[in-house]
């Protein structure tokens, strides 16, 4: 179950780590792309075996070739859609990513089904239809919820501003063939509607490899404030060129691996943004290269949720991720704790202690993501706008 460890790394996070073994592309795509068939094809073997088995069908010729065709959809529907610009790629995209949070949700019923079936049998074609009839109910409400923007307020102190600092952070968005135009246009309202003085989009504004039209991200000079940007592990699979390409023409101030002072008063405030990498020792090693002030507040842009201990002993003062989606869809947020951890929220990590009996701390933030990768669905989590407020600790 790997696989669906965050719905976004999942299976990249791993894999990733095979291309220094795999250097020539085409091992590299076909060890992937057996361990994606094989997780994901256990998984629809399992939900259509235990429904022919509950509604008392027969296994044979169609039951497989209706088995084949779900393993490999959203894979050909992602080449497809990556290929060729068509309301019908589109759709059929759409379909079976869909079909991807559908097969996942029914799988944890029917495994449910099973451990109190342990206890105590149920019918199975009245057991079939109330897995199916939650699975409908489930997969209506993590799609609506995944389209209900929600702003999560933080307020926070520091004896370093003079007066107060209002950031809204925004990560996840995954532009691509779910998240259009049209969704953009809905957060930048949102950002607005909270007058940020700043707005950080931390990573993964895009999804990967499909075609962007560059008027499109012409609204991102709409956002009110100063927009910095740093990137994400899908603008590394998109390509680096694409994101630049895209944001050239904009007022978005892309950091990769660098400084940038901000604030009225004595460009009281350091922005920085590190690129995404899976090395677990990216944030030490850039915040060594890079030269800052201590005495200023320093807020690091990091895509993934990783290195904060490193980030408090350089003493960055607030740390912004993202990355983990807080699991998307319930409850592989268990699945991602294994490799990652903590996954969403605020955090606090002790920073030094400048007397004996007083701690300072650095705080951390991670995003549950505006966007969804893959499903577009949401299940336990919220598609979170980040409204951060730091005030002056008088």
């Amino acid at each position: 179950m790997l696989f669906i460890e965050n719905f976004d790394t999942n299976f990249y996070y791993l894999i990733n780590n095979l291309e220094g073994i795999f250097m020539d592309e085409r091992i590299f795509l076909a060890v992937f792309l057996m361990i994606f068939l094989t997780i994901y094809g256990a998984i629809n073997y399992y939900v259509l075996f235990k429904l022919s088995e509950l509604f008392q069908l027969d296994r044979n010729i169609t039951f497989y070739l209706i088995l084949i065709i779900l393993i490999i959809s959203y894979l050909l529907a992602n080449f497809l859609a990556s290929s060729i610009n068509s309301m019908i790629t589109k759709a059929f995209y759409y379909i079976a990513a869909t079909y991807m949070g559908m097969v996942f949700i029914t799988f944890c019923l029917l495994l449910l089904y099973d451990i109190i079936s342990l206890i105590k049998p149920m019918p199975g074609i009245i057991s079939g239809i109330i897995v199916l009839c939650l699975m409908a109910l489930l997969t209506i409400y993590s799609i609506i919820n995944a389209n209900t923007m929600q702003i999560t307020t933080i307020n926070l102190k520091s004896s370093k501003l003079v007066k107060p600092l209002n950031i809204v952070q925004i990560s996840d968005v995954h532009l691509g063939i779910i998240n259009g135009k049209q969704f953009l246009s809905r957060i930048i309202e949102k950002t607005n509607s909270l007058n940020p003085d700043i707005v950080l989009i931390t990573g993964d504004l895009i999804d990967g490899r499909f075609k962007y039209d560059p008027k499109d991200f012409q609204m991102l000079n709409n956002f009110k404030g100063d927009v910095y940007f740093t990137i994400g592990n899908h603008e590394t699979y998109a390509g680096i060129g694409v994101i630049e390409d895209l944001l050239k023409n904009t007022k978005v101030k892309m950091l990769r691996n660098e400084l940038h002072k901000a604030g009225d008063i004595d460009k009281e405030i350091n922005i920085i943004g590190i690129d995404d990498s899976e090395d677990a020792l990216q944030v030490r090693t850039l915040l060594k290269q890079i030269s800052y002030k201590k005495s200023k507040y320093n807020i690091l842009m990091y895509h993934r949720p990783t290195g904060y201990k490193d980030a408090a002993a350089a003493q960055i003062d607030l740390m912004l991720s993202g990355h983990t989606h807080g699991g998307q869809i319930y409850p592989f947020h268990y699945l991602i704790t294994l490799v990652i951890r903590p996954v969403s929220g605020l955090h606090h990590i002790i920073q030094s202690k400048n007397n004996q009996s007083q701690n300072e701390y650095s705080y951390l933030y991670i995003s549950d993501g505006i966007g969804t990768w893959g499903p577009p669905m949401r299940l336990g989590t919220k598609a979170e706008l980040s409204n951060i407020i730091i005030n002056p600790d008088d």
